[in-house]
């Protein structure tokens, strides 16, 4: 069951600001858009507690094949799946638990933790202590035949770097 917090970040990292956000939600989860209410916030940014529950929320979500959302031509609609672009666009905070999930005996769920850590370690807050650099793949990524080439990329970037993210990898110091 969707606990409420996690539900309002939810809303929140999915932008339901807009009618195909709120429909997303509506149609991807159990969620409806009555029980979605404004997430906690100080200062304009989301408290850590709410990225934690957002974070294990798309983590528990990357195995979900049916978690997705079509994009493209009508004629030829593609997935977009939804955990893991959002585990890309939180960041920093969501890269330990999908380093984590590397280890998956899913290959589905390593592919969409491969692509969320190539999205997640974009982001300028973590570009910045890396010296720009972030994970690139030599293979596709959306194809788990290619996992066993991505997996020693991921795993070389994330032994060069965690100490960003301290002892415990609950997110940036």
């Amino acid at each position: 069951m969707l606990r409420r917090g996690a539900a309002v970040v939810l809303a929140v990292v999915c932008g339901c600001s807009s009618d195909r956000g709120r429909d997303e939600v509506s149609r991807s989860t159990t969620t409806t858009r009555d029980t979605l209410a404004p997430p906690p916030r100080r200062n304009g940014a989301l408290e850590a507690d709410a990225v934690q529950d957002t974070v294990r929320f798309y983590l528990a979500k990357l195995g979900d094949r049916t978690f997705w959302t079509p994009y493209g031509e009508a004629e030829e609609p593609q997935r977009w799946y939804l955990a893991s672009e959002r585990l890309g666009e939180i960041g920093g905070p969501a890269i330990p638990g999908l380093i984590g999930r590397l280890d998956d005996p899913d290959d589905f769920v390593v592919m969409q933790a491969l692509y969320a850590v190539m999205l997640a370690s974009q982001d300028s807050a973590i570009t910045r202590r890396t010296g720009g650099e972030y994970v690139r793949y030599e293979a596709t990524v959306l194809d788990s035949a290619t996992n066993e080439a991505n997996l020693p990329v991921a795993r070389a970037w994330w032994q060069r770097h965690r100490g960003l993210w301290g002892p415990a990898a609950g997110g940036l110091p």
